[in-house]
């Protein structure tokens, strides 16, 4: 899978996204279908900006989130 993240440049192409206005889940989400088209295995993302948080995962991942 490290290889997988790696080979797709994962956090630099989520970037690109959020900098092209695309909404913060929906980046983080197209980017483990990157991963998971590419080579399979379990992997989750993160995302904090200075407005948003979110997380996404193709597996079972714990999140908690804190009010602010």
């Amino acid at each position: 899978v490290g290889e997988s993240i790696v080979r797709q440049m994962l956090a630099r192409t989520v970037y690109g996204w959020l900098a092209d206005g695309m909404e913060l889940r929906r980046a983080l989400e197209a980017g483990v279908a990157l991963v998971d088209d590419d080579k399979g295995g379990d992997v989750g993302l993160i995302g904090v900006t200075a407005t948003d948080q979110a997380s996404a995962c193709n597996a079972g991942m714990p999140v908690a989130v804190l009010a602010a």
